[in-house]
């Protein structure tokens, strides 16, 4: 019996082709593009693709739930004074909630999207692995997906490079697809700042949250801020300092709106503490000698290897090299070599 498919496509290159690699699987494979915001229904491109190829196409309304889910997400830990990562909260909460709400709905085998990750499932249980073009691999915003989800996904473009799958659409005569703009950054961002979309989003964010004052460790004051919700940890603009020394934002006060200022050196640090966690193979942290951490965003990554000491419901992280610029909110994320083990977040630097 033919199996289906109910892949995300968001009218982009590689949605698009991981759609026909499906197809040509045997697959009997429908799309389901999601409406996460704006005003205008997108993609006649994508509606032109999948008429060509015989694919069946379904328009989702999920404007209500990504405000809801990664908007409001946002707005909250920027309030808190916390470093957010919509995507990696978007992905279980919304797309691959959304993805398989739908295939029950329809009664579809399986789930897809095209991202560059390689799923292997073996003995009931499904795991995670970076995909073969490390320059797209995208496992690390998909650390808390569960066995739920995992067991019915299927991701056709692990084992590809970038550059393959464009060869693919100019022999299929799908030239088009390789001249859509590739996203980046926040999909919902639509080239504004994340200032600018917190204005947007929180009423009378100017009056909440005022000019505050910018202290060093000792509690001098060092200078003034536009107002805590606009800075992250590791920032240098937009502060106005008293001093000539060059500093940049070491702690956010939320509660007091004030900004903690100390010299960039200041913010390496080689142990954190990590909560809500979720592990996909939680067995290899206990038998793995070399797991790395991955924490994305405005600092830089370590390298070498961690060590993970459980406390309760928390893991304290011990880093070989230190890693700079780990916020409070961001996802710390697990590996051994290749294979994603899970993630959590970054609660405290101690």
């Amino acid at each position: 019996m033919q199996k289906s498919v109910l892949i995300a496509m968001s009218g982009g290159i590689d949605s698009s082709v991981a759609a026909y690699i499906l197809k040509e699987q045997g697959y009997k494979v429908t799309g389901v593009n999601f409406w996460f915001f704006g005003d205008e229904k997108p993609h006649k491109e994508l509606e032109q693709f999948c008429t060509k190829t015989g694919l069946e196409l379904i328009f989702y309304d999920a404007r209500e739930l990504f405000h809801e889910e990664v908007i409001g997400y946002f707005n909250s830990y920027h309030l808190k004074g916390l470093t957010p990562s919509p995507c990696a909260h978007c992905n279980p909460n919304v797309k691959w909630k959304l993805l398989t709400d739908i295939a029950d709905k329809y009664g579809i085998d399986h789930i897809a999207t095209g991202h560059y990750i390689r799923i292997v499932k073996k003995g009931g249980t499904a795991r995670i692995f970076k995909g073969s073009d490390m320059k797209k691999d995208q496992s690390y915003f998909l650390w808390n997906l569960d066995q739920d989800v995992l067991t019915r996904a299927i991701t056709p473009l692990g084992e590809y490079l970038k550059a393959d799958i464009k060869k693919i659409a100019k022999r299929l005569g799908f030239d088009f697809l390789n001249k859509n703009k590739e996203s980046s950054g926040l999909c919902f961002a639509a080239g504004r700042s994340c200032s600018d979309m917190l204005m947007d989003y929180i009423p009378d964010i100017k009056d909440k949250i005022p000019k505050g004052n910018v202290l060093d460790r000792k509690g001098n004051i060092v200078g003034t801020h536009k107002g805590y919700i606009y800075y992250t940890i590791g920032q240098k603009r937009d502060l106005n300092l008293l001093t000539d020394k060059k500093l940049c934002v070491v702690e956010i006060d939320a509660g007091n709106n004030i900004l903690i200022a100390d010299t960039w050196q200041s913010l390496y640090i080689k142990e954190f503490v990590a909560g809500d966690t979720s592990f996909i193979n939680p067995q290899a942290l206990g038998t793995s000698k070399e797991i790395q951490t991955m924490v994305r965003g405005f600092g830089l990554n370590p390298s070498g290897n961690c060590t993970i000491e459980t406390n309760g419901g928390l893991l304290k992280v011990k880093l070989d090299e230190p890693a700079w610029a780990v916020a409070p909110g961001q996802p710390v994320v697990f590996y051994n070599e290749d294979e994603l083990l899970g993630g959590g977040i970054v609660k405290s630097k101690r």
